[in-house]
């Protein structure tokens, strides 16, 4: 059975998980089994272990699926109803906008999360079983449905509200083994801590759409088999309304490691 350890650790130890890739970018090398986590521009990229996690039951307890993106090589998408956008798949079912009030909030290291769970389907085979996760860009807006063509057309959208941006500053990176948990998808791959305060005074109501984009930016870490699929990590407690945001505590950050026992 498999258990969540909670370990906290100093910022100085997070930033041993970085290295930099031969084009520049910063990486967090998640294949290396001696790293469980990193952070890119205040959010926790880190192992996780939660099972079991296949479609209709990844993420069930706190809403399931909403992001399912397949291509190959290079594929990208976010989790929009409507139909045909980029490399979204299983439109609306596992591909639909999410709340803001449906988030939950995880609490590490005296700083609040809002936790998001990736579950990878590749290749087992050597090489193929590597997979970049090159972009990850999360917007708040109260429209619904939309359909914007490109990453470019989607921070330049007025509607929407850059909240997160995994490329501010820099081309970053997290290099993904298929093969470190186990394969399939019965286990997901990733858990993502994006810092509660990035939603301060957001609207309960308010829509959230997570971009995110794989392969490309890597060797070896193309996609080449399955879907890609997003769904939001249970949490302690939800969002709280606008008005408490202030109430926040704001602490030096730290890192959560998931580890099978």
């Amino acid at each position: 059975m498999k258990h969540p350890l909670i370990v906290v650790v100093r910022v100085a130890c997070l930033s041993a998980a970085f290295s930099t890739s031969s084009n520049g970018q910063n990486l967090v090398d998640l294949s290396d089994t001696s790293v469980d986590s990193g952070v890119i521009n205040g959010a926790i990229y880190g192992i996780d272990s939660s099972h079991p996690s296949g479609t209709g039951i990844f993420g069930r307890s706190s809403g399931g699926v909403f992001l399912t993106i397949q291509n190959n090589g290079v594929e990208q998408g976010y989790n929009t109803s409507a139909g045909g956008v980029m490399d979204t798949k299983r439109v609306p079912q596992w591909n639909h906008e999410i709340t803001i009030g449906s988030l939950g909030v995880v609490t590490i290291g005296n700083k609040d999360f809002v936790p998001f769970l990736l579950d990878i389907n590749e290749s087992a085979s050597n090489k193929k079983n590597l997979l970049s996760l090159d972009d990850v860009k999360i917007f708040t807006t109260s429209a619904t449905g939309v359909s914007d063509p490109t990453v470019g057309s989607l921070v330049s959208d007025s509607r929407l509200t850059l909240r997160y941006d995994m490329d501010a500053g820099g081309n970053n990176s997290v290099l993904l083994d298929y093969n470190r948990i186990g394969g399939g998808s019965g286990s997901a791959d990733m858990a993502l801590f994006v810092p509660l305060s990035a939603f301060s005074g957001v609207g309960l109501n308010q829509n959230l759409y997570l971009y995110s984009k794989f392969g490309g930016d890597l060797a070896n870490g193309d996609a080449d088999a399955g879907f890609e699929e997003w769904t939001q990590g249970k949490g302690t407690s939800s969002i709280p309304e606008p008005a408490t945001f202030s109430l926040v505590s704001l602490c030096a950050l730290a890192c959560v490691i998931r580890r099978r026992r």
